[in-house]
């Protein structure tokens, strides 16, 4: 079944595609009309999906020196790169407001071809990574969307991932513009193969140019993370009050020892690409 038209699809679910595409499209033209005097980005939040990316969005933000994109996920190099640079940069700020600006993609980290398509782009914007430990990464992204997943469980997601969703992989490494949405939304478990995605990340830019961040260090002291943040971008230090991560969650169920233990193993390989890469912090073996 399809990821818009299925049996556990209910009225509900729509809105929220409804609302994202009002701010996308319908209240484009003013934006698209100015996008001469805007500016491109500063720097990008890269991923990964469920590891903490709106909680850094939201208090970039609320930076003085910073003003975010107008919308938090333009995913313009993984979803509209058929369109012009001037769609891209109406969601940006007018350059004479003279701050940073950037935005969060998701998809970015994990889609193949966005990391080519950025460094064309401009090869000097500094990237944010963040990691969460992959297996409850999964497991969150699973319980996101589990509403409308056909998918009677998690362990059934699972298994089912590489039909419906990796099978699209080859045809979007040969075709430009070839999207899937399946890829996008049911690819729980190997949106956490880290090391393969930053491989591609770093064949295009030097390391200097990253922040990796370790989502469990943010959620434990977030306002550390917003200082190191903040001296990545080169913007002073603001003090922040009231720092709550946000979209954290307690789920009713557990992951399924037998479905924990295949992800463990299905991410075995992964990891050790990951510490030749960026050095042992990202493990989550202890």
């Amino acid at each position: 079944m399809g990821v818009y038209f299925n049996k556990k699809r209910k009225l509900k679910h729509y809105f929220p595609i409804l609302k994202w595409n009002f701010k996308l499209f319908l209240a484009y033209p003013y934006y698209r009309l100015t996008a001469y005097w805007r500016k491109d980005p500063d720097f990008l939040i890269i991923g990964a999906m469920k590891s903490g990316t709106t909680f850094l969005y939201h208090y970039l933000d609320n930076h003085p020196e910073v003003n975010m994109s107008r919308i938090q996920e333009v995913n313009y190099f993984a979803k509209h790169y058929y369109r012009s640079k001037w769609f891209y940069r109406s969601f940006f700020p007018f350059k004479k407001e003279n701050k940073l600006t950037g935005e969060s993609g998701i998809y970015y980290l994990f889609h193949p071809k966005v990391a080519e398509r950025v460094k064309k782009f401009n090869p000097n914007l500094k990237l944010i990574v963040l990691m969460r430990n992959p297996v409850d990464r999964a497991y969150s992204h699973y319980n996101q969307i589990k509403e409308i997943d056909p998918a009677d469980s998690f362990d059934e997601a699972i298994k089912l991932e590489s039909d419906r969703a990796m099978k699209h992989l080859d045809l979007m490494n040969q075709k430009e513009h070839y999207r899937s949405v399946e890829f996008e939304t049911w690819s729980y478990a190997n949106r956490g193969k880290y090391g393969t995605q930053l491989k591609r990340w770093l064949d295009q830019f030097p390391k200097e140019q990253f922040l990796f961040i370790k989502s469990e260090e943010m959620f434990e002291n977030p306002g550390q993370t917003l200082v190191n943040v903040q001296e990545f971008l080169g913007v002073p230090n603001h003090n922040y009050e009231n720092i709550t991560p946000q979209n954290q969650r307690n789920y009713a169920q557990e992951i399924l020892p037998e479905t924990k233990q295949f992800l463990d193993d299905f991410y075995k390989d992964d990891k050790l690409l990951l510490k030749e890469l960026i050095g042992p912090k990202f493990s989550w073996d202890d």
